[in-house]
């Protein structure tokens, strides 16, 4: 019972959020997953497998929640991007390889970071005031 309110509340707790904050709670999630995976390699394989698997669980849920039809050459870009990543995952996983794993760590947070300053950006709050608005604009260029 207690595991099926804990969901509610999680889904409530995304639903309360928007999709900045979701994409970006989606990175911090798979960077802290794979430091644990890093860390915890040193000793116990299974450690790492373990968060190795829920790192690339949360690749898979970036490469499902993207809109490629809306998103053009940067959605394109991006799932391309998630299925290299993850690809490079699945190798490191397979070879219980940790400098594998640091580098997919390492571009996960280099594309938070990222996503950190698009969010900031006068742009993004423009397009988040009036989305209509801003998607004729950028059709009209």
């Amino acid at each position: 019972m207690s595991r099926q309110a804990y969901g509610a509340y999680q889904n409530a707790h995304a639903n309360e959020l928007d999709q900045a904050h979701l994409i970006l709670m989606m990175y911090r999630g798979a960077v802290n997953f794979l430091d644990k995976a890093i860390e915890g390699g040193k000793t116990d394989k299974v450690v790492m497998s373990h968060y190795v698997s829920k790192a690339k669980s949360v690749i898979i849920e970036l490469m499902m929640s993207l809109n490629v039809e809306d998103g053009g050459t940067m959605g394109e870009t991006l799932l391309d991007m998630y299925q290299k990543l993850f690809k490079k995952l699945n190798v490191a996983h397979m070879r219980d390889d940790s400098r594998g794993v640091t580098e997919v760590r390492n571009s996960l947070e280099e594309l938070e970071e990222t996503w950190k300053r698009v969010f900031a950006s006068d742009e993004y709050k423009r397009f988040k005031a009036n989305p209509d608005q801003f998607k004729m604009n950028l059709s009209a260029r």
